[in-house]
């Protein structure tokens, strides 16, 4: 859903799976809407999402943090306003997502680079 908010502005999908206190979640959000308050976009992108491992929180069976590699292609980002395009190079590198089952879908509790 990451490029896709950023391309679209729509960040419905993206509310609709984040929990309220997700920093990372709310960081994202907030960074796509203003790139779409300024009437800019991203083009969209690839990103290849590997699965590298997870584990149960020992407190809460419902929560589970899992470790994932995420490859984002080199994209182009118009920053609107009449403000020439920038190309964002290709990124990669581990991320660790927390989940949280809540009986009938997951919600992120965060985020955050490794």
């Amino acid at each position: 859903l990451f490029p896709y908010m950023y391309a679209t502005g729509d960040l419905d999908a993206w509310k609709n799976m984040s929990d309220d206190n997700c920093e990372f979640c709310n960081n994202a959000m907030n960074d796509a809407a203003a790139l779409h308050d300024i009437d800019g976009w991203a083009d969209p992108w690839v990103q290849e999402i590997t699965a590298l491992g997870w584990r149960i929180d020992d407190t809460d069976p419902n929560r589970y943090v899992i470790r994932i590699n995420v490859v984002s292609q080199a994209h182009t980002e118009n920053p609107g306003s009449n403000k020439p395009s920038r190309t964002v190079e290709k990124s990669e590198g581990p991320l660790l997502i927390q989940m949280y089952w809540r009986g009938h879908d997951w919600t992120i509790e965060a985020g955050e680079p490794e």
